[in-house]
């Protein structure tokens, strides 16, 4: 391979016919801001639990991208519960706080898993948020 390009993939990479794909540039149109880029990170723990190291490890990358000037905003289970990696290693030992954060954190934690949402300043075609991409891989 003698040259590769990164991008952010999107509805284009569908044909236009394409019920999804009108939907998502139906979607873009009204919601969407075009001078951002959504990128989405998979943290994932060394073990099938989640450890406090995991919960740390996770809540590093997650403050790191906070801190890059290129993102806009991160979306995470750390941001909407607010907790440090310690109180989140004992919320998974505690069943009663368990049971009160389950809907939250089923949206962002499967198994040893943490969905990060980060939103990039830039459009998905652009070379900043590529060069942004390929520093993070």
């Amino acid at each position: 391979m003698n040259r590769m390009i990164v991008a952010i993939p999107d509805a284009a990479s569908l044909p236009e016919s394409y019920q999804s794909r009108m939907v998502f540039e139906t979607f873009q149109t009204h919601f969407a801001s075009p001078t951002h880029s959504v990128v989405y990170i998979i943290a994932q723990g060394k073990t099938s639990g989640l450890m406090k190291e995991d919960w740390m490890n996770a809540y590093l990358l997650n403050q790191k991208l906070a801190q890059d000037p290129l993102v806009r905003n991160v979306d995470s289970i750390f941001s909407r519960l607010r907790l440090s990696p310690e109180q989140f290693a004992r919320l998974s030992q505690d069943p009663g706080l368990k049971a009160k954060s389950e809907p939250i954190v089923q949206r962002y934690v499967n198994q040893n898993k943490k969905l990060i949402q980060v939103t990039l300043k830039g459009e998905p075609s652009s070379k900043t948020v590529r060069s942004w991409l390929r520093i993070q891989e």
